[in-house]
């Protein structure tokens, strides 16, 4: 899972795709003995461990990635690692990936940042306005992109660490296996009835059930957008505005996934961290393609998946929004995008 990027299951594809593994290695292994070194000042794992769950149990528990390109799919594999180690037992830290950059004094109080970046891509910049305006910033600078090794250890080790400090064990998780149970029970009901009971979902024109909802976001809280449907680079533009327009204006933290690779990251923190994030869940109308040997396609069960994440956050009383774009998803997007700028202008 998680902590699978060093092992076989990360290195073979690796490998075949042509990364000089044994160099990558090498770099990790030097990490694992500077972690070993009892002076913190020289030890970058167990420093980066001690900021993260320092700053969470100070209120500053969204960590905000910033990791300009080529690094830029890095935050999708630290969202995973953060999300599904720390958020439990009503805890948890935020991993904050793919985030449009706004203004600093936008940011709500409850950020670190954490900027990865090669040294030829310089943002020095990019810190001191964040520094300036009074936000903690740990600035990591790999010297070529062989480093991730060193890197990827960094971080599998001060997660570990960052959870030690809030009280949590990190080697768990546990709901994700409800997740898992959720879709099974609702795949059997499909198998003996038919049909899935829905519950209960708005559809795309809404406007007022998703004003409704932005108006209970409170400071110190996060949206969450999550899609059961496929990914796009239209889509991801029009879900990146969104996210900039509510980070900016309602000064919160803004995440994103797709379900549902989701529900084995953050999908773990929305239900087992703290109660402060605010969901909108969309769906939409797909093709169904058979499963061999089942009394249903692939579409249902997507469909069985986006359900079962919906009852597990209703079941603990988050705030939460079921949204069916129908067949234009990306005309839905658009409705959503315009929906939210109206919300704005009038807050």
């Amino acid at each position: 899972g998680r902590y699978s990027a060093l092992s076989k299951f990360g290195l073979v594809p690796a490998a075949i795709s042509g990364v000089d593994v044994k160099n990558l290695l090498d770099r990790a292994a030097h990490a694992t003995h500077v972690a070993m070194l009892p002076n913190m000042k020289n030890n970058p794992a167990a420093m980066l461990g001690v900021v993260m769950g320092a700053m969470a149990n100070s209120g500053r528990d969204k960590v905000t990635l910033i990791t300009p390109a080529p690094l830029d799919t890095l935050g999708l594999w630290v969202e995973q690692l953060i999300a599904e180690s720390t958020g439990k037992e009503g805890k948890g830290i935020l991993p904050v990936a793919g985030e449009p950059l706004i203004d600093p004094s936008h940011y709500g109080k409850d950020r670190l940042f954490v900027m990865v970046r090669m040294r030829k891509a310089e943002q020095n910049g990019r810190v001191d306005a964040l520094v300036a305006a009074g936000h903690p910033v740990v600035d990591m600078v790999l010297e070529d992109e062989l480093d991730l090794g060193e890197n990827f250890f960094v971080w599998e080790f001060a997660t570990a660490v960052a959870g030690a400090i809030i009280g949590i064990n990190a080697f768990d998780q546990p709901n994700v296996q409800e997740s898992k149970d959720n879709t099974r029970r609702l795949l059997d009901e499909f198998k003996s009835a038919g049909s899935i009971n829905e519950g209960a979902f708005v559809k795309a024109g809404d406007e007022a059930a998703v004003i409704s909802l932005l108006g209970k976001v409170k400071p110190g809280d996060y949206v969450a957008l999550t899609e059961y449907f496929a990914d796009s680079p239209k889509r991801d533009e029009i879900i990146g505005q969104i996210r900039g327009l509510v980070a900016s204006r309602l000064n919160v933290a803004t995440t994103t996934g797709y379900g549902p690779r989701f529900l084995h990251s953050t999908g773990q923190l929305h239900k087992g961290g703290g109660d402060n994030g605010v969901f909108i869940q969309l769906t939409a109308d797909s093709d169904d393609v058979t499963i061999p040997g089942e009394k249903y396609g692939f579409s249902t069960l997507a469909r069985a998946q986006s359900v079962g994440d919906f009852q597990s956050l209703e079941s603990r009383k988050r705030r939460a929004l079921r949204i069916h774009l129908g067949k234009d998803v990306d005309g839905g997007l658009e409705w959503l995008l315009s929906t939210v700028k109206s919300a704005m202008a009038k807050s």
